[in-house]
């Protein structure tokens, strides 16, 4: 079996780093902590846990919590909640924070229907005003970093990535993560990184660019592009 590590550039304002953070995405079924420690290894700045859902967190669902199991001495590790509850994020945030978690991501890209159909995930980018609010009520609880990874818009037609990027700026964000495609493409066709420059462009806090990388190639070329 062929696993392909996908890292993503975030470019740090430049009196923290001499160079983009790379990091290891989060991705469902195979970000674990032996992956975790794998990529670290390769050279990941930074790490995710896969996504858990909020309302099984602070229900201390058992098969949620396990997924949040990290290795001894672990840092650099972030986790990705999807909710549509303000209040469930927020405690699902405060849990995370007090569980030794350096930042925390709210989805608002995945495409998968049980996720979708739930008005989580890529769905929230639907109603932004309730996006709005998870954001601000989790920030507002919490000491660490709150981000949020979007996709460009919810279908072709519909690209809305910029006002989006604004509406997480505005609600208190630490950094936008920006899969530059609709969920209507999953992983096909070619990603818009075009899309991630001009939200670099839009936005002052950093951004960090996802999708289209197999290669160290493709992530210095998205790079140069962004």
């Amino acid at each position: 079996m062929l696993i392909v590590f996908i890292y993503i550039f975030v470019m740090m304002p430049v009196n923290l780093r001499s160079r983009p953070w790379v990091f290891a995405a989060p991705l469902a079924g195979v970000s674990d902590w032996p992956y975790r420690k794998i990529a670290k290894r390769c050279g990941a700045d930074y790490a995710f846990a896969e996504m858990v859902a909020a309302e099984g967190l602070v229900r201390n669902n058992l098969r949620t919590c396990e997924l949040l199991t990290r290795y001894p001495g672990e840092n650099n590790i972030g986790c990705q909640l999807f909710g549509t509850r303000p209040e469930a994020v927020a405690d699902a945030a405060v849990m995370l924070q007090g569980m030794g978690f350096d930042s925390i991501d709210l989805n608002c890209g995945c495409p998968v229907h049980k996720v979708v159909d739930k008005n989580g995930g890529a769905a929230l980018l639907k109603d932004l005003p309730l996006l709005e609010q998870i954001v601000s009520a989790a920030v507002k609880k919490i000491s660490i970093p709150f981000s949020v990874k979007m996709r460009s818009g919810w279908d072709a037609k519909h690209i809305t990535f910029l006002e989006v990027g604004k509406i997480a700026e505005g609600s208190g964000a630490y950094y936008i993560c920006l899969h530059a495609r609709p969920p209507t493409e999953p992983f096909a066709p070619e990603v818009h990184w075009d899309h991630i420059r001009q939200l670099k462009e839009a936005v002052s806090i950093p951004v960090i660019g996802n999708g289209g990388i197999r290669t160290a190639q493709d992530a210095l070329r998205m790079l140069g592009e962004t």
